[in-house]
């Protein structure tokens, strides 16, 4: 169910950093890697997209998919965390088999959660306020169309989107909720937790570490 979750005071420790200029979408295909090689898209592509976009230290794109029945997780190039549209090319991109998902984090000042069921992509943001600073995930508001924080919201965490999109993975809305609440929690907490409860611990670190050395 698309829901914005109760806003809450931010009272754990705001980390400052630049905006970006908002990059023009990018009509290509994106080379993503996968154990199925009818998934794979031109080489050449994916290299010229892993010098794009290039983010802060706390960032990096996961895929995670399904093959035969496993669930696999492969690092993303970085100009997923730029754009909306790339990002949901490489979700696309993705065997279609249970469900595939991207998880996009940001400078370690928000998350982005993209799954795809079918021709329905389900948006997850854990922060809207994010929006203000970072092209990602305004365009995630636009997308859902929602409008911009206030002000006097800035202060507030309020996480926004569909907050049941790995129910089918014993992981409901009100307890994704409580994670995303959780004031003593950095977002790389909150997605350790989220990752913890669907079982994708060790695929996701090793693709995580992968992305953050690809940097």
């Amino acid at each position: 169910m698309c829901a914005t979750a109760g806003r809450v005071a931010r009272n754990r420790p705001v980390r400052l950093c630049c905006a970006t200029d908002p990059c023009q979408d990018l009509h290509v295909s994106i080379a993503i890697p996968a154990q199925s090689a009818r998934y794979r898209s031109d080489e050449g592509v994916l290299s010229v997209l892993r010098g794009l976009g290039d983010m802060g230290q706390g960032s990096y794109a996961v895929a995670a998919f399904r093959e035969g029945g496993v669930w696999r997780c492969d690092a993303l190039p970085s100009a997923v965390l730029d754009d909306l549209s790339v990002l949901l090319s490489a979700l696309r991109s993705q065997p279609p088999e249970g469900g595939p998902f991207v998880i996009a984090s940001v400078d370690d000042e928000f998350f982005l959660i993209a799954r795809s069921h079918g021709a329905r992509i389900d948006l997850l943001l854990s922060d809207l306020t994010a929006s203000v600073e970072f092209p990602l995930a305004a365009q995630v508001l636009t997308r859902l169309g929602e409008d911009p924080p206030e002000d006097d919201e800035l202060d507030e965490v309020w996480p926004i989107g569909e907050l049941d999109l790995f129910s089918d993975l014993e992981l409901g809305e009100d307890e994704m909720e409580s994670i995303l609440d959780d004031l003593d929690a950095y977002p790389e907490d909150m997605l350790d937790s989220v990752i913890g409860r669907i079982g994708l611990e060790e695929e996701f670190r090793r693709a995580r570490s992968a992305g953050q050395v690809a940097r």
